[in-house]
């Protein structure tokens, strides 16, 4: 047992220095502190004393006192290595990435060896999204130190974020071989097997993750969006997902994430309602979450309450003002209230913010045919092509408006080409037919609307076309 009787010298600074050490390792930072600053009281210059007492108030997130702690140790220190790199990890805290790596540098100046600089720099290159940069930071602590999980780890998320998901995945998988009990490392491979839609791994290794730590909301909420992809999938039930995003509210029911989750969810069950009350309460938790006002306004808007739709998506503009996607999703609540004015400003500002958001030129594209501009409609059908040549329902668009005009060979090559990107839409078959019939290809019309019933067989407009052409 530590206590006043350990310190047989009262003005032994190493003492109190030592005695302060092992309160931190025992996670008793408050003692930690105490001891460290009578070291410095009996020693001024007892630069190890300064770098504890940082290390104790940076586990206690006071960052301001850490960071004025190391930087007296490096004052009377100015090649003390660990200081610099400690107070990095304040700054890193702080997210005062610029300050993190000029520290981190020094630190490496001072040691080239010094792996934990290498790896703690490589995570505010990270931050910084140069990943670039991370990834040969982590490389140079794993060439110092091969046993660094955390380098491997943390490497893993670099290639991650640059989508080269196999080379994410064999470093997670090298960190796990180190630590074997690496959660994190189990729920980032998850993660990167989610993306490869391998959904099976994935899941697995959430599961591993949350055996290991059983309150990894992460886990819960990650191993959720992958079950909610196989229920997608398949069509199964979503009780899997949803029992996942439901565990990690209740370990931390502020995780305004996991209720968006779970809305989500509950949104692709078409339980509108059950969606509504989560994405309020993620709205609850975060006043300043944009996303969750435009998906509660999306299920408002499939409730066909198109004023409470419209009213989340004008404040998750006033939340994010260059949020293209807010803009269309309220663009398309005007558009079912018949306000196509309003609708096509909405598209407008939406293409403003991303010129190449292919959805807006459709979607205003269908409002200005409504207003029976046809010529900016095809206009608008035209350039949302341009930017994405398999954008199928943009061709059927196109189409049908050069078969209202009667100009049925670009009609049917328009249809020809949705139905080859999408060669199982009935309704294109279908209009193709009536464009062959009307340019007098019977034969090809009786293919198409015979097409179009095989695909939806109970259709009786597509049957009394098909007989009335055959001649029943």
């Amino acid at each position: 047992m530590l206590n006043e009787t350990s310190i047989i010298d009262p003005n032994d600074a190493t003492a109190y220095y030592n005695r302060g050490k092992e309160y931190y390792e025992k996670k008793d930072y408050d003692h930690a502190i105490a001891d460290c600053s009578e070291a410095i009281r009996i020693d001024p210059n007892h630069a190890d004393a300064y770098d504890n007492r940082g290390l104790a108030y940076y586990e206690k997130e006071d960052y301001d006192h850490a960071i004025a702690d190391f930087s007296e140790a490096i004052r009377i220190d100015p090649n003390y290595a660990n200081a610099y790199n400690n107070r990095g990890c304040a700054y890193y805290e702080k997210k005062d990435y610029d300050h993190a790596i000029a520290d981190y540098s020094e630190a490496i100046r001072i040691d080239p060896n010094h792996a934990k600089a290498y790896n703690n720099r490589g995570c505010a290159y990270y931050e910084k999204e140069d990943y670039d940069h991370a990834i040969a930071d982590c490389s140079e602590a794993i060439r110092i130190d091969p046993n660094h999980a955390y380098a491997y780890n943390n490497r893993g998320c670099a290639y991650d974020e640059k989508k080269d998901y196999d080379h994410a995945i064999a470093d997670y998988s090298e960190a796990i071989r180190i630590d074997p009990n690496y959660a994190k490392a189990y729920k980032n491979r998850g993660c990167a097997y989610r993306e490869k839609k391998d959904y099976d791994h994935a899941i697995a290794d959430f599961s591993e993750a949350i055996r290991i730590d059983p309150n990894f909301t992460d886990a819960y909420k990650d191993r959720g969006i992958a079950h909610r992809h196989v229920a997608y999938r398949e069509k199964k039930d979503y009780d899997l997902a949803i029992a996942d995003f439901s565990e990690a509210i209740r370990i931390d029911p502020n995780f305004a994430v996991a209720y968006s989750c779970r809305g989500l969810a509950y949104s692709e069950k078409e339980d509108y309602d059950h969606a509504i009350a989560d994405y309020s309460e993620a709205i609850r938790i975060d006043p300043n979450d944009a996303d969750a006002y435009v998906s509660r306004g999306e299920m408002y808007g499939k409730k066909e309450d198109y004023d409470l739709a419209i009213a989340d998506f004008n404040e998750a503009i006033r939340i994010d003002p260059n949020d293209a996607g807010a803009y269309v999703r309220r663009g398309e609540a005007y558009d079912e209230k018949k306000d196509y004015d309003h609708a096509i400003a909405d598209y407008s500002e939406a293409i403003r913010i991303d010129p190449n958001y292919a959805n807006a030129y459709n979607n205003r594209g269908i409002a200005y045919d409504k207003k029976k501009d046809y010529d900016h409609a095809i206009a608008d059908f035209s350039e949302a092509i341009r930017i994405d040549p398999n954008f199928a329902e943009a061709y059927y668009n196109r189409g049908i408006l050069y078969k209202e005009k009667k100009d049925y060979d670009h009609a049917i090559a328009d249809f020809n080409e949705a139905i080859r990107i999408d060669p199982n839409d009935a309704a294109t078959y279908y209009n193709r037919g009536i464009a062959y019939e009307n340019s007098g290809d019977k034969k090809l019309a009786v293919a198409d609307y015979e097409a179009a019933l095989n695909l939806v067989p109970d259709n009786t407009e597509y049957k009394s076309n098909l007989m009335r052409l055959r001649g029943y």
